[in-house]
């Protein structure tokens, strides 16, 4: 094994909207405070694909093949307080002719 710097831009492959909650171990939201999300498969370069969450919540603004770049966003707190944060994509304010969050 070797440690390898990925690209932190992509494009996206596909992506889906996750309807409901996860099931445990999940520290993310439960049942009363869930808000439906996208995640998807973006593409860094000719490295890796990689599945993540969008920071984009509606899918009518994504598309296949628009450029993405990574980010990094609260995800949950955990018992003692801390702010748990997770990576996730969102889409590019210049790829042309796409929407962007």
């Amino acid at each position: 094994m070797q440690d390898e710097q990925l690209p932190d831009r992509g494009t996206l492959w596909t992506f889906t909207t996750q309807s409901f909650p996860v099931k445990e171990p999940y520290i993310g939201p439960t049942d009363d405070d869930f808000v439906p999300y996208t995640v998807g498969y973006v593409q860094l370069d000719d490295v890796v694909t990689v599945e993540a969450r969008l920071t984009e919540p509606d899918p009518e603004k994504l598309r296949i093949g628009m450029d993405m770049e990574l980010v990094v966003i609260p995800f949950a707190t955990d018992d003692d307080g801390t702010e748990v944060r997770t990576f996730a994509f969102r889409p590019l304010a210049d790829t042309p002719g796409e929407p962007s969050s």
